[in-house]
Order: structure tokens, then C-alpha cells, then sequence
């Protein structure tokens, strides 16, 4: 899909867009191909993409580096003397985004199709 078609169709300010693309594409989400007849197209099947990857690619890691009580410590999960019940949903949380596949999501916008008409502007 060429980065403009998807802009329009997103309602997404190109530029905006065009890093999301690039941060997907280092991270080896999807596949982009410039010139004439280029655009962008998944590298792998939505099957084997999980939201969370998608959620790092564009923000960053989604684990909690620090203790949410004693800041100077690093909160490296299930593993940490403190593991909060914060950063225990935060960790069920993280599990489900990594369960989660693209696939599935574009299986729910399917089951609701009224809402690709509603977008806000």
C-alpha cells in the first residue's frame, strides 16, 4: 500500500505516518519499498505479530525498568524483591499484548465494520 493511500484512509498526517513506517520497518514488522511502484506491505504473516511488538517498535520497550516504591532499584519482574501488584498487572498486561496477534485484531474490525465509517477528525 503506498504510504499516501494509507495516510488518506487512516486519516493519519503523512509525515507522522511515514515514521511509524520507519520505526515498523527497522523493527522487521513490515516491508517498505520506495519509487514509482513502491509502498508498504507486512513482512510476516499477522498471525505472527503481536501487538506488544507493535507497541515497541513505535514507543520503546514496554517493560518497567525502575521499582514503581524504591525508584533506584530495577523492577526486572516476577524476579524483583518488591514485585507490586502495579507491576504485576502491568506484567499480565504485557503478557496479553505479546498473546495478542495482528491477526486477531483485524478478525475483531471485521465483526465491527460500522466503525471504520466513524472516525474521528
Amino acid at each position: 500500500i503506498p504510504t499516501k493511500t494509507l495516510a488518506q484512509e487512516q486519516h493519519i498526517p503523512p509525515s507522522f505516518l511515514v515514521k511509524i513506517l520507519a520505526q515498523c520497518s527497522k523493527a522487521g514488522i513490515i516491508r517498505s519499498k520506495k519509487g514509482a511502484s513502491g509502498g508498504n506491505s507486512l513482512a510476516r504473516s499477522p498471525k505472527k505479530i503481536s501487538l506488544l511488538e507493535i507497541i515497541e517498535a513505535c514507543e520503546g520497550s514496554y517493560a518497567r525498568e525502575q521499582c514503581v516504591f524504591y525508584p533506584q532499584r530495577v523492577c526486572n519482574g516476577p524476579g524483583c524483591e518488591v514485585f507490586c501488584p502495579l507491576r504485576q498487572e502491568e506484567e499480565i498486561l504485557r503478557q496479553r499484548l505479546q498473546k495478542t496477534t495482528l491477526a486477531e485484531m483485524t478478525t475483531a474490525l471485521k465483526i465491527h465494520p460500522e466503525e471504520k465509517t466513524k472516525r474521528p477528525h
